[in-house]
């Protein structure tokens, strides 16, 4: 007879199911670890975009913020200026009443012969008359009356002639500045 050998525990059968065991649970851990690691490099780009949206939502909110700054700047600037132009208009208002009463005055006393050309106001306050005359002594008669009125009212401290001219045909132009 032949020798039949039967193999009740065949090694290398339990041995190919250990491996398989083996091979089954390391697919199971690998998995498992490519899901993890997926997971973490899905924590991790997930929160660096949302770092980086916040980012650049800060930096439009600065942007705006910025802007909103600048413009107050510029109204404030508005503000500033509105206000000087203010105080420079109350102070005309406040005074009104008395250039209103002087150059009242001063038209009443301006002889027949006496020609005004031009009346204006002066950045610092004072205001210029500019007559013209055949004769000296009518512009001495108003000045009189005009210094009189100014002292009497303590509201002219000194009147001067800025221009002082003769002209071909006879007549006298002169500018006065009276100073408040």
């Amino acid at each position: 007879m032949v020798g039949l050998d039967i193999n009740l525990l065949p090694r290398k059968g339990a041995r190919e199911l250990t491996t398989q065991k083996w091979l089954g649970r390391l697919r199971k851990g690998s998995f498992i670890f490519l899901g993890i690691y997926a997971l973490l490099l899905l924590i991790v780009f997930g929160g660096r975009f949302f770092l980086n949206q916040t980012k650049s939502d800060l930096e439009n909110q600065e942007q705006q913020a910025r802007v909103a700054v600048d413009a107050l700047a510029e109204v404030e600037s508005q503000h500033v200026l509105v206000k000087q132009k203010l105080q420079g208009s109350s102070r005309v208002l406040a005074g009104r009443k008395s250039w209103y009463s002087l150059l009242a005055d001063v038209i009443g006393f301006i002889p027949d012969r006496l020609a005004v050309s031009e009346i204006s106001l002066t950045r610092e306050g004072d205001f210029q008359i500019t007559v013209e005359t055949e004769r000296l002594q009518e512009l001495a008669i108003m000045l009189n009356a005009l210094l009189v009125i100014g002292l009497e009212r303590d509201f002219v401290t000194d009147v001067s002639f800025q221009r002082v001219e003769k002209s071909s045909n006879g007549t006298y132009g002169f500018t006065l500045v009276f100073k408040t």
